[in-house]
């Protein structure tokens, strides 16, 4: 939560699980309703499945509408291509941030914020 908005926000930190970025969603300063949210996309190995090499995704989200932006760019072959450019080899665990523009609860607009593997 950011204390300075009271926002519910996706935070980076490092190692020292000291905060590194914070990423805070944004509302319209005359009607409150949010104007620009996240989605997370949580990429991680299905356990117990042998040579299968299945994946569990987890979509999380600030407002749905940071669900519906992760889910269509997790979707979506050119941005897929664009990730795989970003990550090199697709890495065993890793995260990626989905900013998006929205008019309360749908996505108008998506764009990659960052990722991190995870170790």
């Amino acid at each position: 939560m950011d204390r300075a908005t009271g926002e519910h926000e996706v935070s980076e930190v490092d190692s020292q699980r000291r905060f590194v970025r914070r990423f805070v969603p944004v509302r319209d300063s005359r009607s409150r309703e949010l104007t620009e949210v996240f989605g997370l996309i949580t990429s991680l190995p299905a356990e117990g499945d042998g040579d299968r090499h299945s994946r569990y995704l987890l979509f999380s989200r600030i407002s749905s509408a940071g669900t519906e932006a992760a889910a269509q760019y997790f979707t979506s072959p050119s941005h897929l291509r664009e990730l795989a450019e970003r990550l090199r080899t697709w890495p065993e665990r890793f995260q990626v941030l989905i900013r998006t523009t929205t008019n309360w609860t749908v996505a108008l607009s998506f764009s990659y914020e960052t990722h991190r593997v995870i170790q």
